[in-house]
């Protein structure tokens, strides 16, 4: 296999990684933030 080929697709399959991670950091902090507001409004 041609070794920039190689090097390509290493990259393209770093870059999903990197996307997906972001996506899942994403769901976290959305998800800390609803549950932020129902601390707040049963703390009401």
């Amino acid at each position: 296999m041609d070794r920039s080929l190689t090097i390509t697709m290493t990259q393209k399959r770093r870059h999903k990684l990197t996307e997906e991670i972001n996506e899942y950091n994403d769901n976290i902090a959305k998800r800390h933030i609803n549950y932020l507001k129902t601390v707040k409004e049963s703390d009401i």
